[in-house]
């Protein structure tokens, strides 16, 4: 009769505990990270603050920049909204799912916009201009 040498049965089981363990350690990594994960947008107010490339649908070949900021200021390139002769006072904010931008000219008179928010996703925001065109945004990496 064979008999079982009980150093053989403790490296069994340990044999079995590490193929166990390696499953286990596959299994986990396999899952999805965080960064694959669907974005849900928070609300215009908080997506908007950072820095966007934006174009005018009607203008792909011009890229601008826009940077909106928490404390309601914002800062455009190339004078994309209000034109290059306009101080640095331009503040935003969002008023009905719209947002409102002002500028302040140099010769002291101030501009407004309201444009209707159409999208609102985490990479991407796009305005309606008026029903003549549109503003989009993309996160800028």
């Amino acid at each position: 009769m064979m008999s079982i040498n009980p150093a053989n049965q403790n490296i069994k089981q340990l044999f079995y505990f590490l193929i166990a363990l390696n499953l286990s350690v596959l299994f986990i990594s396999c899952h999805k990270k965080d960064e694959d994960i669907d974005c849900v947008a928070p609300s215009i107010e908080k997506n908007l603050v950072g820095i966007w490339d934006a174009l005018l649908m009607s203008d792909e070949g011009t890229k601008y920049v826009l940077e909106f900021k928490s404390n309601g200021s914002y800062a455009e390139s190339s004078g994309l909204l209000f034109g290059t002769d306009n101080s640095p006072v331009n503040t935003w904010k969002i008023q009905k799912e719209s947002i409102v931008l002002t500028s302040k000219y140099n010769n002291q008179t101030t501009g407004s916009y309201s444009f209707p928010v159409l999208t609102n996703t985490c990479e991407k925001v796009v305005f309606d201009m008026e029903g003549i065109d549109k503003l989009i945004l993309t996160r800028k990496k």
